[in-house]
């Protein structure tokens, strides 16, 4: 699967580091990219058209990233489909990062 190929879903509640995220990858050649202002429409914008990468952050209102990941990890089994999660948070440390893995986050990056 090509850079062109790849579907991904940033999701965060700031607009400007939604911004961020997607020009980076738009410079890195990434053109199927779409944003979410939140979880719950992340959820349904994968109803719509599945994503093969969520980049989410943390914390959220409403709903954080740890409980869309579980989500998208039962939907991906109902499905039988399996999409990549990367949270990035500004939590910093060990615990956070096992507690990620614990709920089937592939990925995880710490905001400076």
């Amino acid at each position: 699967m090509s850079q062109q190929d790849l579907s991904i879903i940033i999701v965060d509640d700031l607009q400007f580091s939604r911004i961020v995220v997607k020009t980076a990858l738009k410079k890195a050649g990434y053109d199927g990219v779409r944003m979410a202002d939140s979880a719950t429409e992340a959820l349904t914008m994968l109803e719509q058209k599945p994503a093969d990468v969520v980049l989410a952050d943390w914390m959220m209102p409403e709903m954080d990233g740890l409980e869309l990941t579980e989500r998208i990890r039962q939907r991906d089994e109902e499905r039988g489909t399996y999409t990549a999660i990367i949270l990035f948070t500004a939590h910093d440390g060990v615990e956070y990062l096992v507690k990620a893995f614990e709920h089937g986050v592939d990925d995880y990056l710490s905001k400076p």
